[in-house]
């Protein structure tokens, strides 16, 4: 479970939003800070803001090699499952059907299944579908 929390989720979601801020443009660090001021959706929890450092980049348009969000690994659980319903409005419409948008919907798929609190032979079998 913290392998996901602590690594994988963590770097994806940097990617995520260092492409969708930094190289598209899609929005802006203010507007998903303004965002994550709000009680989230599911949660109601409130999360710190992302600081501008956090999203460095490489030479060019390129996220940084090792890049992670700086959240820990309970504040990336509500972080996570509300990131489509925080991001989706502030997207344009091509955005939506960018493979960065897709890709970081099917690891919050995978990742929300995975955090059920029991599961059944059906819901394993869906779940290891989404892996």
């Amino acid at each position: 479970m913290h392998a996901e929390l602590e690594g994988n989720l963590k770097t994806h979601g940097y990617g995520f939003l260092y492409c969708a801020i930094k190289k598209y443009k899609w929005f802006t660090l203010a507007q998903v800070n303004a965002a994550l001021r709000a009680p989230l959706p599911g949660s109601g929890e409130v999360l710190p803001p992302i600081r501008e450092t956090a999203l460095k980049g490489r030479k060019g348009i390129l996220p940084k090699a090792g890049g992670t969000l700086v959240y820990s690994a309970g504040q990336m659980i509500p972080f996570a499952l509300a990131s489509p319903e925080i991001f989706r409005p502030l997207m344009p419409a091509q955005a939506l059907l960018s493979p960065h948008w897709t890709a970081w919907l099917a690891h919050v798929k995978y990742f929300s299944a995975m955090m059920q609190p029991s599961f059944t032979d059906a819901s394993i079998r869906r779940l290891d579908g989404l892996i």
